[in-house]
């Protein structure tokens, strides 16, 4: 997370050198009589609280590395990559701890990735998740506008096989 971070703001600034990325994070608004139960909030410049609920990060013209060892997946790169800029989604997490503060955070976070992509010139989006739980995570995704577009398996030595999915949107 600190790399993602110190990617962003060098990103921000226009002082990355060659890597360029964004990380956003998503906030509720909450009122002085809700317990957070130790959870950290920011508090702005009129004393109002904010609660963050959940984080993405997107990456231009990356690919993670356990994605690029996949000989399957490349033509579908190469093929984005003629039709012009293609970005990755890097992380998308939600913090479970906030409860039904974090609703809804997804999706709000991901027309954010969509909008700051679009506004650098991506013509797609990337992203992967795990394939588990009925893929359950894959059909929100293809609820936001993905498509499922792969499959891919990576090895883990002491662990089961990590089973993922490839998704693309495109801009």
């Amino acid at each position: 997370m600190h790399e993602g971070i110190a990617l962003s703001e060098a990103s921000r600034l226009n002082k990355g050198g060659g890597e360029v990325g964004r990380l956003f994070i998503a906030e509720v608004e909450v009122d002085d009589a809700r317990d957070l139960q130790g959870l950290s909030v920011r508090t702005d410049g009129q004393g109002r609280r904010f609660l963050p609920v959940a984080a993405a990060g997107v990456r231009e013209n990356w690919r993670p590395d356990y994605i690029k060892v996949h000989e399957h997946l490349k033509p579908i790169f190469e093929q984005a990559d003629a039709e012009g800029a293609a970005f990755y989604v890097d992380f998308l997490i939600s913090d479970f701890r906030t409860g039904d503060a974090r609703k809804g955070a997804g999706a709000a976070l991901i027309r954010k990735l969509k909008e700051y992509s679009v506004s650098r010139g991506a013509k797609s989006l990337f992203l992967d998740c795990w394939d588990g739980n009925g893929r359950s995570l894959l059909n929100f995704y293809i609820g936001q506008g993905f498509d499922h577009v792969a499959d891919f398996s990576n090895e883990r030595p002491d662990a089961e096989d990590w089973h993922g999915c490839l998704a693309r949107m495109n801009l």
